[in-house]
């Protein structure tokens, strides 16, 4: 299980929050009961960008066979080394995909618990 830290906002205020991200039921969206829990306990609300991002990767993992904890960790390691490459605050676009990478300040940031 990975620990991330991503931006999300509470009444208009954006603050970070610790997800933690296994490997999902194929049935959920990866986040699906913490984003649930944060909205109904706290009254906060995951970016929709990053839930859809990680659908995605989950649709990714499944296809390839590979576990989707493994597969979010490349994915946001290449992200914000690409950020860093860029040397830009601002967020930027790939335009074949349409994946967008988080401003360095709201870039989410993973730690290992295994």
């Amino acid at each position: 299980m990975k620990k991330f830290e991503v931006p999300c906002f509470f009444e208009g205020k954006k603050s970070m929050v610790s997800l933690y991200i296994g490997n999902p039921e194929p049935t959920h969206s990866p986040i699906h009961f913490q984003a649930d829990w944060l909205s109904k306990a706290r009254g906060g609300q995951v970016p929709s960008q990053i839930i859809e991002s990680l659908i995605k990767i989950q649709k990714l993992a499944v296809d390839n066979g590979v576990e989707f904890e493994e597969l979010c960790h490349y994915a946001l390691e290449a992200a914000n080394n690409e950020l860093k490459q860029e040397g830009s605050s601002e967020p930027s676009s790939n335009a074949e995909d349409n994946t967008q990478v988080l401003p360095q300040e709201d870039a989410p940031k993973v730690e290992s618990n295994a």
